[in-house]
Parts: structure tokens; C-alpha cells; sequence
């Protein structure tokens, strides 16, 4: 083999390494004046799970990070990026001169919770992220994303958390590189102007790509699914129950898109009475069907699983609607 062919076959190889290589990374994002407290909790919860070789990184506004004096972010190695420095897109800009999503209601919740997807993309191509999960800091993580990875990796671009035919609930993503959110915020700025939730365009988008564009997580049990069917407390079902446990043999392991958090700790009390024991009427399942229970794992800490009979399945995330996060760490 001449030198030069050499050079190029070592070349590609260590390309290869390097992005095997890469360390994957958590991501949450706050539009907002103030750190909410439990972002902390979030954020240590996560930490417990996974070493420094994967980064926790908060995106959030100049002022709210430097009002920010909680010292555990530190202890954390929790690393902060100010929204204000990362250079908006065409796509973002058009979002914010466009959206017709209500940017006052809690302040402005619903118009943020979009927004927060351009953020991401900003974020990781002026970072070069690759392997992210992008969670809500209302969720708390029980697992090594390091040994999702394997799995995650099979999803081309983006993997979310489905939980109906109409409807994501996009507190935990896996998104694989930095290109794979640009047609979804493209989309998601299109949708704005129209005045959709980011829960129902996602979901909208998902319906018009394929499975390499973006597909679902499991949510829940082919046991369950055999036994009962996935129909939600309205009616509402699937003509694709296989998605709802996309890869669960591989992952052996599913993750919650609310449902469980909800129906485990109660709802968000702005939303109304918070007691645990809340069935979400869009989820295509139920969990009261199913039995949750608290096990230590080999470093004791607490994780919840799931089980339909002797079959277990661990709980990667719950999301915490109540916001009462602490009575979940582990």
C-alpha cells in the first residue's frame, strides 16, 4: 500500500475512533429569569448515575446564571452556557419574530417550550455535541446514559418520548448529531406560526418521516401490550403498538413520557389537585396496571422498575410534573 493510501486509511480510522469515542452529554435548557430550585435536583440526580466523562450542561439566561448561587451545580461539575452566547439561526429568528404562541401565560411557557429546541441545535453545533439527551429538569434520570448508548445509537437521528399517536411528551430525547434537529426546528418554526404546541408538532412531524428521521423510545411493556391492549382512558389507540416498545429487548428498560411521574407524584398543582394516583387520559397506557417497585441497585441507590408479573423492566427517567423532585432521588 503506497504512503499515501496509508495515511488516509489512518486518517479515516481515527475519525471513526474519535466519534465512538465522544463522550455523550445531558443538556437542560431554562428561559427564565431565575434557576427554579429543582433544576439542582435534576441535575444531582443525574450526576449520581453518570461520571464527568459525560457533561451536564445547563443552557439558560445570562441573569438567571448569575443569580444562580447554589453551590451543589459546582460539587456537580454542572457547566452552564448562557443563551445570549450562542449565536441564533435563521430558523430561530424567524421563530421569534413569527410565533403566534402565547408568550405571556407563565411567562410564556408554552412560546419557551419550543424555543428551547432552537437553543439545542444552536448548542450543539457551536459545541460539536454529539450523543445528547436533552431532558426537561422536571425529570429525574436512574440510569448511565454510557450504557443506553449502545442502543440509543441504533435511532439515526432523534428518539423521543411518545406517549399517543398525537402527542410527545419531550421531556427526555435522544438526539445522535447536530444536524439531525434542523428539519425538526425548521418544522417546529412553521408550527409556531401557526400556533402548535411543540407536544402536537412533534408528533405531526413524526407522521410525516420515517423512522430515520425520528422515532419513539419504549414507554411500555410488550407484556402490558398483550394483556391489555393500548387504548388510553379516552379512547385514543395505535395502529402501531411495535413502536411503543421500539428496542426494548435491547435496552430492557423503558422510559417515561409523564405518565408514570404523574401517576407516581401527582400533577403540576398550577394544573389542579395534586395527589399521586393521576391517570393521564391521552397515555395509551395505564399504570396502575402495572406494578412499580423501588429496588437498590450494586451502589445503593434507589430505581424504579416496572413489572407485568416476574418481568422487570427499569424506569430510565420520571418525570416529575408535581416538581416535588426530591421525594424521588435517590
Amino acid at each position: 500500500m503506497k504512503r499515501a493510501s496509508k495515511r488516509l486509511v489512518l486518517g479515516i480510522l481515527m475519525l471513526a475512533i474519535s466519534f465512538c469515542c465522544q463522550g455523550a452529554s445531558i443538556v437542560f435548557i431554562h428561559l427564565g429569569s431565575q434557576i427554579p430550585s429543582y433544576l439542582c435536583d435534576a441535575t444531582h440526580q443525574a450526576r449520581l448515575f453518570n461520571d464527568e466523562s459525560v457533561r451536564i450542561i445547563v443552557v439558560a439566561e445570562q441573569c438567571a446564571i448569575d443569580g444562580c448561587n447554589d453551590s451543589q451545580f459546582a460539587e456537580d461539575h454542572v457547566e452552564f452556557v448562557a443563551c445570549e452566547k450562542l449565536g441564533r439561526s435563521k430558523a430561530h429568528k424567524l421563530f421569534a419574530q413569527k410565533s403566534s404562541l402565547d408568550r405571556n401565560s407563565r411567562e410564556g411557557f408554552w412560546f419557551k417550550a419550543t424555543e428551547r429546541f432552537f437553543y439545542l441545535e444552536e448548542l450543539m453545533r457551536q459545541y460539536d455535541l454529539y450523543d445528547v439527551i436533552h431532558m426537561e429538569y422536571d425529570n429525574m434520570l436512574y440510569a448511565d446514559v454510557k450504557d443506553l448508548l449502545p442502543t440509543l445509537r441504533r435511532y439515526k437521528n432523534i428518539a423521543a418520548t411518545f406517549d399517543a399517536e398525537d402527542r410527545c411528551i419531550a421531556g427526555l430525547i435522544y438526539i445522535s448529531n447536530p444536524e439531525a434537529l434542523h428539519p425538526l426546528v425548521s418544522f417546529l418554526a412553521d408550527m409556531a406560526f401557526r400556533g402548535v404546541f411543540e407536544m402536537q408538532a412533534i408528533a405531526l412531524f413524526k407522521k410525516m418521516h420515517d423512522a430515520n428521521v425520528i422515532d419513539h423510545l419504549p414507554i411500555v411493556m410488550p407484556e402490558y401490550i398483550d394483556q391489555y391492549g393500548l387504548r388510553s382512558t379516552i379512547g385514543q389507540t395505535t395502529s402501531a403498538p411495535e413502536n411503543y416498545v421500539r428496542y426494548i429487548d435491547e435496552f430492557n428498560s423503558i422510559f417515561d413520557a409523564a405518565a408514570w411521574g404523574q401517576f407516581l407524584g401527582g400533577i403540576d398543582p398550577r394544573n389542579g389537585h395534586s395527589v399521586p394516583g393521576f391517570i393521564n387520559e391521552t397515555c395509551l397506557f395505564n399504570p396502575s396496571k402495572i406494578e412499580c417497585k423501588w429496588e437498590m441497585d450494586a451502589k445503593e441507590r434507589k430505581v424504579p422498575y416496572a413489572y407485568m408479573g416476574s418481568k422487570g423492566y427499569r424506569i430510565n427517567n420520571l418525570h416529575i410534573h408535581s416538581k416535588n423532585l426530591k421525594a424521588f432521588a435517590s
